[in-house]
């Protein structure tokens, strides 16, 4: 029988069984399944379960929200390296002119000038250390010493100490990081006098009192400066804003740098203010609690 021959039951002798094909017969079969099979492979990749396609949903969530949060923490962290850029000025500035004091007279009592260029060595290393452990996202749960902190800030305005006026109740604590408030002091302050009334002395009066939100502290720093307009409250704290009644210079970073650093300590500020009546900057702290203590 030749391999063209079809095969069938009346060439088979009485009896006999018709035997089975060939699978090599069946080459074109198999391969359109294979074929229809790949066709399909795609559809079925697309049909996949519903919880299969949920949990590939929720990881791009998830990876939206980390480039969020990433790209949030590099605008903070350039605020605060300008904010520390900032202040280092400042000091370098007050050890600079004690430094030149010295020189001019040597043999004078220069005791309290080498104890404010001393003390202003101090704060910068403290800023820097505020600034490696903001980098470093170190948690902030230690207690803070409000009247601490000020006395620390007044080294930097030297000058001007008979013109601040500070009210704050001895053992005042919050929670936080003594470096990164420094630069909230240092700033408010800078601020009130930059934006002081030239045609009256400066008055700054420093607070800090229970705030009326459970568990936090309320500071507030009043000064008798040109003011702000109800439709700068909200401007001023934002990057590279300043006021527009007056012109004066400036970086415009301060009070964005207050902002980020309280808001970093789960807190909030706001001015209260009007022109020509001077201004309220307020900010608040999480409150040191008898339980916070024995955990630090």
């Amino acid at each position: 029988m030749s391999s063209s021959h079809t095969l069938c039951s009346d060439d088979l002798p009485t009896g006999e069984v018709m035997p089975i094909p060939d699978p090599k017969t069946q080459r074109p079969r198999g391969r359109l399944r294979t074929t229809v099979a790949r066709l399909l492979e795609p559809l079925a990749n697309y049909l996949r379960p519903q919880d299969e396609v949920a949990g590939l949903r929720e990881q791009l969530e998830v990876a939206l929200r980390e480039k969020d949060q990433m790209a949030t923490r590099v605008d903070v962290l350039e605020l605060v390296m300008q904010a520390t850029r900032h202040d280092l000025n400042n000091l370098l500035a007050v050890i600079g002119g004690n430094a030149e004091l010295i020189m001019i007279s040597p043999s004078g009592d220069n005791g309290e000038k080498a104890q404010r260029i001393g003390r202003s060595s101090e704060i910068i290393q403290e800023l820097l250390t505020a600034l490696s452990d903001f980098i470093s996202g170190k948690p902030f749960h230690d207690p803070v010493d409000i009247n601490q902190i000020i006395n620390k800030t007044m080294e930097v305005f030297f000058d001007h100490r008979d013109a601040i006026q500070i009210n704050v109740a001895a053992g005042t604590t919050a929670i936080g990081h003594e470096g990164l408030l420094l630069h909230v002091f240092e700033n408010l302050i800078a601020n009130a006098i930059h934006y002081a009334e030239t045609q009256r002395p400066i008055a700054i009066q420093i607070t800090a009192t229970d705030s009326e939100e459970d568990g936090f502290l309320q500071v507030t720093m009043t000064d008798n400066g040109v003011g702000v307009t109800e439709d700068e409250r909200d401007a001023i704290f934002k990057k590279g804003v300043r006021g527009n009644n007056h012109n004066r210079a400036g970086s415009g970073l301060g009070l964005a740098i207050c902002k980020m650093i309280v808001e970093h300590h789960g807190g909030r500020t706001w001015v209260e203010s009007a022109p020509g009546e001077g201004a309220r900057f307020c900010f608040t702290l999480k409150k040191m609690t008898v339980t916070d203590a024995s955990d630090s």
